[in-house]
């Protein structure tokens, strides 16, 4: 009988791709917070369960899962989302079923001004970063850069690019001028958009990969809706340089940006699994495979090579979503889904979520037609 491996956030297509690799070997329970997740219609998710949200009810979150792991017999649990890696951190250290670093180096990377402070103290570049908190921090931050990336402190998705403040006419959500949510601001960086990607043990590299974004969610920045893998020799002694001085522990990704001058800017660290592992796993690196043997047998074996110039394209929702703000784009998708080179997560032999993907990216616009 296959051993069981709990993954959190069956909501996120990183789940996804993490579950149809780790069902070659394991047998996957799958959670989330809500019963409408994209991983629970895959055939690849052997039993499903709910928990309470890791944002909202950290304790009831970490209480659920470690109760649901007992009862399903778990060798290994793979929280996959910045929430539930941060609850564990916090109020389950030591856990042994997870892979997580200490909870010093997860509030550093977890706080992106303490990640700039941290990198520079590392020599990693960085830009200009500086706390942009409130109205008078916006204020600020446009007088010293004009431009600039304004951004929560904690937690992803939450990026502004404000390219001119207009007081009169702000265009910032409230939560960041009222002062309810802490935010940095960053000089802009003009370039490439990359990422590096490790898994580690105590600070040693087990697995290594890394990428170039092709194209973004938003027309400000946000995931990579279609990406290549790359090797990046500057690219990897900054990575390795980072989570080696932190002493990390599991998996993480670090975004930076190749400026015009060709240097690589740290822009934050990501605590945890990333949008884009179908990629990784599709070049030769099975990170959660690696992971959830780290966990089960205390190491594995080094990973520092695979395939470069693979290219992914993720569909649904994500690359057809720009079309919303980008109408010419559509050319382009298409032409990427029907290339015989490119790869994406579309499954023959797991069509449902593909499905339920589809659904994400269509209904919003026929709800938004049937209320004009």
């Amino acid at each position: 009988m296959k051993q069981a491996v709990i993954l959190t956030d069956g909501q996120y297509k990183h789940t996804l791709a993490a579950a149809r690799s780790l069902s070659r070997r394991y047998r996957v329970v799958c959670g989330a917070p809500r019963p409408f997740a994209v991983s629970f219609f895959s055939n690849c998710v052997g039993s499903k369960f709910l928990y309470p949200s890791p944002g909202s009810d950290p304790k009831g979150f970490v209480a659920t899962l470690e109760s649901t792991a007992n009862e399903a017999k778990c060798s290994a649990v793979v929280p996959v989302g910045y929430e539930a890696c941060l609850s564990l951190t916090r109020l389950h250290p030591g856990y042994s079923k997870v892979m997580l670093p200490e909870r010093e180096a997860m509030e550093i990377a977890a706080d992106k001004l303490r990640t700039m402070d941290f990198a520079k103290g590392a020599g990693i570049p960085v830009p200009e970063t500086m706390q942009a908190t409130g109205w008078q921090g916006v204020v600020d931050a446009s007088e010293r850069f004009g431009s600039f990336f304004l951004k929560a402190t904690q937690g992803s998705g939450q990026n502004r690019l404000v390219r001119r403040f207009n007081p009169e006419d702000p265009g910032i959500p409230r939560k960041f001028l009222s002062g309810d949510v802490k935010a940095i601001a960053q000089r802009i960086v003009r370039g490439d958009g990359y990422g590096f990607f490790g898994l580690f043990n105590r600070g040693k590299p087990r697995a290594l990969f890394m990428h170039r974004r092709v194209r973004e969610a938003g027309p400000d920045g946000g995931a990579s809706t279609c990406a290549e893998s790359v090797w990046d020799e500057d690219l990897r002694r900054n990575g390795l340089a980072l989570f080696g001085a932190l002493g990390w522990h599991g998996v993480a990704m670090a975004e930076f940006k190749k400026d015009l001058d060709g240097k690589f800017r740290l822009l934050e660290i990501n605590p945890k699994f990333w949008g884009s592992l179908d990629l990784a796993i599709a070049s030769g690196v099975d990170f959660p495979s690696l992971l959830v043997r780290c966990i089960t047998e205390g190491d594995c074996e080094e990973v520092t090579t695979y395939r470069v110039g693979t290219r992914f394209q993720w569909p649904f929702p994500d690359d057809f979503s720009r079309v919303a703000w980008q109408p010419t784009a559509l050319g382009e998708s298409m032409s990427e889904l029907f290339s015989t080179t490119t790869k994406k997560n579309l499954k023959l032999t797991d069509p449902l979520p593909t499905f339920v993907q589809g659904c994400q990216l269509f209904l919003p616009a026929i709800r938004g037609a049937l209320r004009r």
